[in-house]
């Protein structure tokens, strides 16, 4: 082990770059078929996914700055009790501010991601995150995921459209919206999600 490897509380080991290629992951089983995937409501989905305290959850930052589906998402695992939750959002922005109150009660106390600004940025320097926030670079982000390193127990992503096995698409629906479903397992965290 290197003789300058620590552990920082809320985020692990901690060593020097190494440019040893670490063995990817192994991915999930690919799913077979398996009847209706789609919940009545984001809680049934939730519920459905079996999350549990502790939970990390991944969120993609298609919507930019008019991102809800993350502020909706955890404001239903506050209802459900949820806590301690480690949130892997791809980048944070300024609409990202709704969830300032859910570090301060401890539903989310955890966050790695790509970028961060805006109010939720001010309230993680100012010390309000239990633990320190992880930044790494968007490649970085996907190598985490693929190596295990960040693990993801349930992904979710705002589409227009779903069928009944859960598959997402831009293709259909209304065109803009988010209306249609929110899904768990999206893109590059498909293979790596538990859900």
């Amino acid at each position: 082990m290197n003789s300058n490897a620590f552990q920082i509380t809320g985020y692990g080991h901690v060593q020097e770059y190494s440019d040893t290629v670490q063995p990817l992951a192994s991915p999930r089983p690919e799913r077979t078929a398996s009847g209706y995937r789609v919940a009545a409501d984001l809680r049934g989905a939730i519920e459905a996914a079996q999350l549990r305290d502790g939970a990390t959850l991944s969120f993609h930052h298609h919507l930019r700055n008019g991102d809800e589906v993350m502020r909706q998402v955890l404001q239903a695992c506050r209802e459900l009790g949820l806590s301690d939750l480690h949130i892997a959002p791809s980048s944070l922005f300024p609409c990202h501010a709704d969830l300032i109150p859910l570090l301060l009660d401890k539903t989310i106390t955890r966050i790695t991601t790509s970028y961060m600004n805006g109010p939720l940025a001010d309230s993680v320097r100012a010390g309000e995150l239990l633990y320190p926030a992880v930044l790494q670079t968007h490649g970085g982000r996907a190598h985490a995921i693929e190596t295990g390193q960040l693990a993801i127990d349930a992904a979710f992503i705002a589409a227009p459209a779903a069928d009944s096995e859960g598959n997402i698409t831009g293709a259909i629906g209304p065109a803009g919206t988010v209306r249609g479903k929110i899904i768990t397992c999206p893109n590059a965290n498909l293979a790596f999600s538990h859900h």
